[in-house]
């Protein structure tokens, strides 16, 4: 088994990275898991790591606390419960695509055709790991925040559903492209993709160029389209098909342990389990009286069920003593400004907690970062105006909190 030691790689179940705890994995389900799936999910989480299960940022499950030998063990055990890990160049869609009774147009058709042009052609051989696409076909929970080489979000026109293209980014910062139906769509991810696999393997959309993109450009229409930017709070209730919900929980700071995980996949029977954006859990097809009693039990296990949690406004990442490169004990400081100082956190920005100076995990949009340096903690404000009184209450907290806390 060889470790992924390099910045921007990503781990997953066939190349797990070497972190301060043990192996990590990360692996996206292509589907859906059911209650039980889930369950022996944190069962393996117990007996091949140290227990603490992780939903990221984008959605995908990591398993901590693994060795060189029970790694491939963890792997063997997925593959025998049908679970398959997203493989190739990354093409998301929303948790919720096809329940959602909100969305534009189910996405997952053309999401599918890109799939099937990039095997077809094999281009993901020649693209990095994080290379990625996102489809969004509108709804409740939307892909904003993710950051994507190509994203296509719906939009109706008249009777006629169009995806608007656009490229590098958030949905905020990316660059637009144009618009066109879905065979538009298609042809034109797979020409972006074509020109960032040319550029070689550490390239990515935002390298692209105009003259990189003025004949994939001209094929779509140049007219504006305004869609508004929203963020995805997975944690709630959803109405979807069926006259059925789904019920969104959130992992406080992204993490639980393999216990309370099993336990909620207990109580749900026979449900299925979608993992959500910005570090959610979803259940589906819920009855109402179901949701309430499923909702019970998440409390008491600790996951997040109302959707103003102070908690939701913090992300962190892993920090010490989990990552061998963090300063900063991330989760435990992220606990104490909840508990004592959530005064702090009025709404007007999300709070990032990093270990290190890679600020790994950061969000888009207004955030203020707590770091961790070997002997002090720094604050950086990125689309805030932020008072001294906070910046040293912050400050302050974070020194605290310092793995190795100066003399």
């Amino acid at each position: 088994m060889k470790a992924q030691l390099r910045r921007g790689a990503c781990p997953s179940l066939a190349a797990p990275m070497l972190s301060g705890d043990g192996w990590l994995v990360r692996f996206g389900p292509e589907v859906g898991l059911s209650a039980t799936q889930l369950g022996k999910i944190a069962d393996m989480a117990a007996r091949y790591g140290n227990g603490i299960i992780e939903i990221t940022s984008r959605g995908s499950l990591q398993i901590r606390g693994l060795t060189a030998s029970s790694a491939p063990d963890l792997a063997a055990g997925l593959a025998d419960l049908g679970i398959k890990d997203r493989s190739g160049t990354s093409v998301v869609t929303g948790p919720l695509a096809g329940y959602d009774t909100t969305e534009i147009v189910d996405p997952r058709p053309l999401a599918g055709a890109i799939r099937d042009r990039i095997a077809q052609l094999n281009i993901f051989h020649r693209l990095g790991p994080k290379v990625s696409v996102t489809v969004d076909g509108g709804g409740a929970l939307p892909l904003d925040e993710i950051v994507a080489d190509v994203r296509l979000h719906a939009f109706k026109d008249g009777a006629q559903i169009l995806w608007r293209l656009r490229i590098g980014g958030d949905a905020a910062g990316a660059r637009a492209l144009g618009n066109g139906n879905a065979q538009h769509a298609v042809a034109a991810t797979i020409a972006v993709l074509d020109c960032v696999a040319r550029k070689g393997i550490d390239a990515r959309a935002r390298d692209l160029d105009d003259r990189d993109l003025a004949t994939i450009a001209a094929a779509l229409n140049r007219s504006d389209v305004s869609i508004p930017t929203r963020s995805a709070n997975p944690v709630g209730l959803f109405p979807i098909r069926g006259g059925m919900f789904a019920r969104g929980y959130g992992l406080a700071f992204g993490q639980a342990t393999s216990d309370a995980i099993g336990e909620l996949a207990a109580a749900a029977g026979t449900h299925e389990f979608r993992l959500a954006p910005n570090r959610g859990l979803l259940a589906l097809n819920l009855a109402r009286e179901e949701e309430k009693i499923l909702t019970a039990h998440a409390n008491r296990l600790g996951f997040i069920t109302e959707s103003g949690d102070p908690r939701l406004a913090v992300i962190t990442c892993a920090g010490a003593p989990a990552c061998a490169s963090a300063h900063l004990m991330t989760k435990a400081l992220a606990e104490d400004i909840v508990s004592t100082r959530r005064d702090l956190l009025d709404g007007s920005f999300r709070l990032h907690v990093s270990g290190c100076a890679k600020r790994c995990a950061q969000p888009s949009g207004p955030n203020v970062t707590v770091v961790g340096h070997e002997a002090n903690c720094e604050i950086v404000a990125e689309n805030v105006a932020l008072a001294e009184n906070i910046c040293a209450i912050l400050l302050s907290r974070g020194r605290a909190h310092l793995s190795a806390p100066p003399g």
